[in-house]
């Protein structure tokens, strides 16, 4: 008797009919009933009785239906442990701070996708903190972050510095201007994205926060929502240039660069050095720097 057996078994059980059953199963009654025979010599007794109206089971036949449930269950179980093994083993975790699924773009993971197709990229975007200590409790492979930290099990690669930079309507006077500085944008409406509004915070510090003239009217997560806005003449969003590097040609908008010195953030790669997954880390890590030169982001 084998889990195939068992499985033959209940359904002739709740069939009540070997015809019906070798239908479902795509075999022959006559196979199917020498199954179930041999089930009844192994266990020395009879699991149905045969009459008019079908097969009718046994008490034998009802405590083996009972525990067949069981052990096909647990048997399911260990294989669904097999499986979602092989697949820990394929996938490679990145935690990464804001956005960065728009730096990579679709074109990256179709591109990896191709070439290693038995690598399982899972990026999850969250905070810069919460990246970190993922990495660390070694719920993660990788992580993107701003701020580099200097711990014995974590390796840094520098990937490039992000700059802010604005989407702005044609039909603000502000868009005749090539560089733009936080000055410009006293009683502009600007749109902003809320998990980057810490740094702005950073960045810019006193300016924002105790100067009045700026305000800020939204905050979105939602990049398509944020163009339409500026397109509308609603006002100006603030983005990361690394948003943008491949930027498509947004209606009746330009983008220009925000420019003041020491603002902006350096961006780091980190990987644990007690990883088991190293070969494959190594190639996700050439593949995002290769993706980033290819782009001229630095």
């Amino acid at each position: 008797m084998n889990q195939t057996h068992l499985s033959y078994f209940i359904l002739v059980y709740k069939y009540k009919n070997i015809s019906k059953a070798a239908d479902e199963i795509h075999i022959s009654r006559q196979a199917l009933s020498k199954i179930i025979n041999s089930i009844e010599r192994e266990m020395d007794a009879r699991l149905f009785n045969r009459t008019q109206d079908g097969l009718v089971p046994t008490d034998i036949g009802n405590d083996l239906y009972h525990h067949a449930e069981i052990i096909l269950h647990e048997f399911e179980a260990i294989q669904n442990i097999n499986y979602l093994e092989k697949l820990r083993k394929k996938e490679v975790t990145i935690y990464a701070f804001d956005a960065i699924i728009e730096l990579l773009t679709a074109d990256f993971f179709v591109q990896f996708s191709s070439k290693y197709p038995d690598i399982i990229l899972n990026i999850q975007e969250t905070t810069d903190e919460d990246a970190k200590t993922r990495l660390i409790l070694n719920q993660c492979d990788l992580a993107i972050v701003t701020d580099a930290i200097d711990l014995s099990n974590v390796n840094k690669t520098f990937l490039f510095h992000a700059q802010y930079s604005v989407i702005i309507n044609k039909d603000n006077p502000l868009s005749q201007k090539k560089i733009l500085k936080l000055e410009d944008f006293n009683s502009q409406k600007l749109i902003g994205k809320s998990s980057e509004l810490k740094y702005y915070c950073r960045d810019v510090n006193k300016k924002i926060n105790n100067n009045n003239s700026y305000n800020f009217v939204i905050e979105l997560n939602n990049t398509h929502i944020r163009e339409e806005l500026v397109k509308k003449n609603f006002g100006i969003a603030l983005v990361w240039d690394y948003t943008i590097i491949d930027q498509r040609t947004i209606d009746n908008c330009v983008i220009r660069p925000l420019y003041n010195e020491g603002w902006g953030t350096d961006v780091f790669l980190l990987e644990s050095k007690t990883s088991g997954k190293k070969e494959n880390c190594e190639i996700v890590k050439k593949a995002i720097i290769n993706w980033i030169l290819s782009h001229s982001i630095d």
